[in-house]
């Protein structure tokens, strides 16, 4: 997985062999998840998108050749919604 920076990431393994994100570092500081999202595979490995307690949305990638995570996609890249 080539996008986005390292990343510490604490998941727990499902019994499917899927994993569960609960907490990252980002910025210096520890992010706890609140839920999970869509995930889908593609060559770089599997994605995952969560929501962390703060409402935000992130997108984490996992590489299971290598067995790193990434931060794909951070909040501040996500465009503002247009009004109504």
């Amino acid at each position: 997985m080539r996008d986005g920076s390292p990343v510490e990431v604490e998941a727990d393994r499902m019994l499917d062999g899927a994993f569960r994100p609960r907490a990252f570092q980002w910025e210096g500081r520890r992010v706890t998840v609140r839920s999970w999202g869509r995930t889908w595979d593609d060559d770089a490995g599997r994605h995952i998108l969560v929501m962390a307690e703060s409402g935000r949305v992130f997108e984490l990638g996992y590489d299971p050749l290598t067995a790193a995570w990434r931060l794909i996609d951070r909040p501040t890249m996500f465009p503002p919604r247009p009004r109504a």
